[in-house]
């Protein structure tokens, strides 16, 4: 199982802010675009925060994550939008005006079968489900996010849980994993559960994505270092793709 009841919660309560960042992005997007009722499908919609702040401006979301454990905090959190438990890869997109995709979501391997190849795919789908001047924003992360060294640790904690988490790249191979061992306290106790979770992701060169995109008909491709005011890592970059 990812992001399991433990990590989703976490992830919801210690890790909105590119969510945010993006939904400010997006909600920007659809202004300058003249827009005034847009239907956004936001595809890895984890808990529901970018859908929030979307769907509180008077757009449609429709919202698809791999976990169950997500799509139940975002039902709960965003009654007003639509939540479905999935793969992004065979998600039948309704008609729309933008497609998001925030967190990386097209480079995990949750659904063993994405590949570059797959993704094509979906992108072939998504430009034919957006109407004409359509938008598809999402973040990716390419190869070296871990610099010189393929392996990297990093502890997050505070009052309620604890994160401890491995990197190790493979550059031959083009992926990414993330070992991530999971403290949490139990109700109002002093216990912890623990848990642990093993995320692999493919990585993507920002050029080989925008070839990919240009090629499936998208006129215009952008990258950019940052949602909003949000800066991303080093490594880590958003495509904003027009139809």
């Amino acid at each position: 199982m990812y992001y399991n009841q433990d990590l989703a919660v976490i992830h919801d309560t210690g890790f909105s802010a590119m969510a945010e960042a993006a939904a400010t992005q997006a909600l920007d997007l659809i202004r300058r675009s003249g827009m005034q009722y847009a239907v956004v499908v936001d595809l890895g919609c984890g808990s529901g925060t970018f859908a929030r702040h979307v769907a509180a401006e008077g757009h449609r979301v429709v919202g698809v994550d791999y976990s169950e454990n997500m799509v139940r905090i975002a039902r709960e959190q965003v009654p007003a939008a639509e939540f479905h438990q999935g793969s992004f890869l065979d998600f039948a997109l309704p008609p729309c005006d933008l497609v998001t995709a925030i967190g990386e979501v097209f480079n995990y391997l949750f659904d063993e079968k994405n590949s570059l190849d797959a993704l094509e795919g979906v992108f072939r789908n998504i430009y034919a489900a957006l109407h004409p001047g359509g938008i598809l924003m999402f973040d990716s992360i390419e190869s070296g996010i871990l610099g010189a060294s393929p392996q990297s640790r990093r502890i997050i904690e505070n009052d309620a849980w604890t994160l401890f988490l491995d990197y190790s790249e493979d550059r031959a191979a083009g992926t990414l994993e993330r070992r991530i061992v999971i403290f949490r306290k139990e109700g109002g106790s002093e216990l912890y559960a623990k848990s642990v979770e093993v995320h692999r992701l493919n990585l993507y060169d920002r050029q080989l994505i925008r070839d990919r995109l240009l090629s499936v008909g998208f006129s215009e491709v952008t990258t950019l270092e940052r949602y909003a005011n949000l800066q991303l890592r080093d490594k880590n970059y958003v495509v904003v793709a027009v139809k």
